[in-house]
């Protein structure tokens, strides 16, 4: 399998275990039922995290839900899985108990993403 091929399987992978986010190749999506309070202190911490990996997404706030969108015309990389993985962690510490109850809706990171991300970051 080409080193290519290899890398491309790996973001798939990847992007399976990251349930929410939905992947349609030029755009990485994801909504979130968090409150006013709760938006902005997302929104901050994604801005902290966009300016690290240099990424621009746009986030934005509809019918009592936040909106992640993340566009590239040349294909979702690994810089933004890494992006979507830190705002699943941030998610998780500002919606604490509303985290809880979403949650089940959600699989669990498996390890294979904990290594993937070790070896992106």
């Amino acid at each position: 399998m080409a080193n290519h091929e290899q890398g491309d399987k790996v973001l798939d992978d990847a992007l399976q275990q990251l349930r929410g986010w939905v992947n349609d190749d030029t755009r990485l999506c994801r909504e979130l039922p968090i409150d006013e309070s709760q938006h902005a202190a997302l929104k901050e911490r994604i801005k902290i995290v966009s300016d690290t990996l240099g990424v621009r997404p746009d986030v934005t706030r509809q019918s009592g839900v936040t909106l992640i969108e993340l566009s590239r015309p040349d294909g979702v990389n690994a810089n933004d899985v890494t992006f979507a993985g830190r705002v699943e962690d941030a998610y998780r510490v500002i919606a604490g108990d509303a985290f809880g109850d979403h949650e089940a809706s959600l699989p669990r990171q498996g390890s294979r993403l904990g290594r993937w991300f070790k070896r992106a970051v």
